[in-house]
């Protein structure tokens, strides 16, 4: 009695007999796998890297610590180093990494393509996820329900990157919007650069007489930052009495609580 065989047995059995294991496996389908890393770029330029491998192309993103902005990366694979492509906001490749995986490392280089200048690249990989930009966080924010506390404050983003206008009654002030993004308590920060503090007197438990007279004459910090969710920015406007300090001094409260309303 004759039987037929189908051809796709045929062919796994012929794969399976003179294929080695490892050849095998690597016919498997293997899910996406995204691995962190902290480092820095020239030793001095701390940034998060991100990156997803699927088979041998990669996919991902790095930020660096003082804007706190993700930058696109894609690339691949190539005989066991990894070369990556970085995007720019104009879907441009402006710069590449040449990497090599060293045990949990990944150490080499970012090459500007503009001007070839280059720049060392050490990372080390993390288990910290990391916290992400809340996707609606343009637009305009108020206090409600906040006497003597009438701000109103405008999030906007440009090619080189993210605005605000900030708008009191007494004053009004636009400047650029970094962000922090904290891997150990996992919140993101944002930072409105360019508002000088009303008052500052710093930490009294810290300090001396010469300290504090020094502290004195020191110049404010220009720096107000706030905690950013998904529908609010809340900013601690003033401290106490051994770290006594007013960020804004057109505002009354001790918490400030600013709430996206379109």
């Amino acid at each position: 009695m004759k039987t037929n065989i189908p051809l796709s047995l045929i062919l796994l059995i012929f794969f399976g007999l003179i294929l080695p294991k490892k050849s095998i496996a690597n016919y498997v389908a293997v899910a996406p796998e995204t691995t962190n890393y902290v480092g820095d770029i020239n030793k001095n330029l701390k940034v998060v890297f991100s990156l997803t491998r699927n088979d041998n192309k990669i996919k991902g993103y790095y930020f660096y610590d003082k804007i706190g902005v993700n930058i696109p990366l894609n690339g691949e694979v190539v005989n066991g180093n990894i070369i990556l492509r970085e995007i720019s906001e104009q879907n441009k490749v402006v710069a590449k990494l040449m990497l090599k995986v060293a045990g949990h490392k990944l150490i080499g280089s970012w090459q500007n393509l503009s001007n070839n200048k280059l720049l060392s690249v050490n990372l080390e990989q993390t288990n910290k996820s990391i916290p992400q930009l809340p996707a609606t966080v343009l637009g305009d924010y108020v206090v409600k329900d906040g006497e003597g506390c009438k701000i109103t404050l405008s999030i906007t983003k440009s090619n080189s990157g993210y605005h605000f206008y900030y708008n009191s009654g007494e004053r009004k002030i636009k400047g650029a919007v970094t962000f922090g993004r904290s891997l150990i308590d996992n919140l993101v920060y944002i930072n409105l650069n360019g508002i000088t503090w009303a008052e500052e007197s710093g930490d009294v438990a810290q300090m001396d007489d010469q300290k504090q007279t020094s502290s004195e004459d020191s110049e404010l910090p220009t720096v107000v930052q706030g905690l950013l969710t998904d529908k609010e920015i809340v900013i601690q406007n003033t401290g106490n009495a051994m770290n006594y300090y007013v960020k804004l001094g057109d505002c009354d409260l001790k918490y400030i609580h600013l709430t996206k309303w379109k």
